[in-house]
């Protein structure tokens, strides 16, 4: 598909797209004025040169899922707002580093824990001679005798 077949709308979120700069899909939109996109072939390569999911929700409710070569990128979600602004659409990036980022931290928590309990049993555990261990066991016999 050719850059002339394209609506001027379009045409410049594809040229976001293929630029250098950062911009945010909600914004992108916002500024096209456009509430719905069409998936062209040369969106779908842009897309998945910048390494993005895309998910499409329409005003129904019901999700069409386009998915693009994004499991190290981003996922953006464009929702399509009947009547509203396009701005407040929202937008999601990285929902899956963000999960990760969650259970490392997690992780690492119980790590601390599990050394602070080492560091416990550490401080109270200690070595016993066989000596000692036979006084302990003749104590622990003549108490319960006692007690009989």
């Amino acid at each position: 598909m050719d850059n002339q077949s394209l609506s001027p709308a379009a045409q410049q979120i594809i040229d976001a797209f293929a630029s250098s700069d950062s911009m945010a899909l909600k914004d992108l939109i916002a500024a096209s004025g456009l509430t719905r996109m069409k998936f062209t072939p040369q969106l779908r390569r842009l897309l998945s040169m910048k390494r993005l999911s895309v998910r499409v929700v329409s005003a129904a409710g019901s999700s069409i899922c386009q998915r693009v070569d994004g499991h190290q990128g981003k996922q953006v979600y464009i929702i399509p707002y009947m009547g509203q602004s396009a701005a407040s659409a929202p937008i999601v990036e990285d929902a899956v580093d963000v999960r990760l980022q969650q259970l490392e931290q997690e992780n690492k928590l119980l790590k601390q824990k599990v050394e602070e309990l080492e560091r416990r049993c550490d401080h109270f555990g200690r070595t016993y001679t066989e000596q000692e261990l036979q006084q302990i066991v003749t104590f622990l016999q003549s108490s319960s005798e006692s007690n009989d």
